[in-house]
């Protein structure tokens, strides 16, 4: 399936950027924790405008697979500074530009999923664990390469994977074209979506579990680091938390079919609280493989839950621009908080202080969504 190659490439690069990015920008570039924090702030921060634009233009025009195109070529081209020069404010405005399209991938990616999965049959997330396995991949293939040319080479070989991206989606054929196209103004098609109580309680719940949870992506590499886990031993940790998410997910229908939405998401961020208690207590690298077991959950069925409750609970027509709208939120304003609150506290007094205050945010946000409906029109 070309929606399957389109994942496995676009977390080959997120494998790659999420193991050994931080670990460049620190140890290569010379960058502080903060600058770190800010970097990854601007890039959440694209997604809080850019996704709903994305979504947008492809629920207004019908066809994902074309703005998968544009938006996979125009990212190799913005990414392009990071070879160049290792200067913060350059990097800083780059990160925007780069994120300004490269954000718009998994909103285009999800909707071209969805049509590809309504057209022809199957399951979002059999697709979807395509980019978990690329998210491994990336991660190994990202330590054979500092291995071999060393950390100088991390920012070529991500563009590497960009250009390879942007191959691939020129490929795309143009039979997932919707069969009808909104016609609504964005800010009108949003306001609508707002309007249902289901919908915003959802978006709240989205947006606590990224702010909770965004800071663990950016700086785990580090946390690692700390612990005295060799560099290349750092893709293990997330090859073991990535591959329970393919499991998960690639049973999905099977496991967890059974259960409501607020039941499914709010065993999700409790083990999400869990996973990150023990990241506060647990200094042992060994036992951080067990730890990282819990990525299936806290992320994994999380999102794929919220995919495909989402995709079922909005209409074909409006279907991108709610996606957008759950980037937007979370990983965006959510990714936003987190990534730039995270540096600082990572800065000023380390990991597990950091992990401290996640753990507690995702307990109580546990407890607001196990008391709240997810049902059509609930109060």
């Amino acid at each position: 399936m070309w929606a399957a190659g389109l994942f496995f490439l676009l977390f080959v690069y997120v494998g790659g950027h999420g193991n050994y990015f931080g670990i460049w920008l620190r140890d290569e570039a010379g960058w502080s924790e903060a600058a770190i924090g800010w970097q990854g702030g601007i890039h959440y921060a694209c997604l809080i405008v850019f996704p709903l634009l994305w979504g947008h233009r492809i629920d207004r025009g019908g066809d994902p697979g074309r703005v998968v195109r544009l938006i996979a070529t125009a990212s190799v081209v913005a990414f392009l500074p990071f070879v160049l020069t290792t200067s913060v404010l350059p990097l800083l405005l780059a990160t925007f530009a780069f994120g300004a399209f490269r954000v718009g991938m998994i909103t285009s990616g999800d909707s071209l999923t969805l049509a590809q999965v309504q057209q022809s049959g199957g399951d979002y997330g059999r697709v979807r664990i395509w980019g978990s396995v690329g998210f491994i991949v990336g991660g190994f293939a990202m330590a054979t390469v500092v291995s071999a040319a060393g950390r100088g080479a991390i920012p070529l070989a991500l563009l590497g994977v960009l250009v390879l991206t942007a191959g691939l989606s020129s490929l795309l054929p143009g039979r997932f074209v919707t069969a009808s196209k909104s016609t609504e103004s964005l800010p009108s098609g949003l306001r609508r979506l707002l309007r249902r109580p289901e919908l915003r309680r959802f978006f709240l719940i989205t947006l606590g579990a990224r702010l909770f949870s965004q800071g663990l992506y950016i700086f785990l590499p580090l946390h690692l680091k700390d612990l005295g886990v060799a560099e290349p031993d750092i893709p293990l940790y997330w090859a073991v938390g990535v591959a329970s998410e393919i499991v998960l997910m690639g049973n999905a229908p099977r496991l967890f079919g059974r259960f409501s939405m607020r039941s499914l998401l709010s065993m999700c961020l409790a083990l999400g609280a869990l996973q990150y208690t023990l990241l506060v207590v647990v200094e042992a690298p060994s036992w951080l493989y067990g730890v990282l077991l819990l990525h299936g959950m806290s992320f994994g069925i999380w999102y794929y839950a919220s995919v495909t409750w989402l995709g079922s609970a909005v209409e074909p027509t409006e279907r991108a621009s709610a996606q957008g709208l759950f980037q937007s939120v979370g990983f965006g304003v959510g990714g936003t908080l987190s990534a730039v609150g995270c540096g600082y506290l990572y800065e000023i007094a380390g990991g597990p202080t950091m992990f401290a205050v996640a753990a507690v945010g995702m307990a109580a946000l546990t407890v607001a969504a196990a008391r709240g409906s997810l049902d059509p029109g609930a109060a």
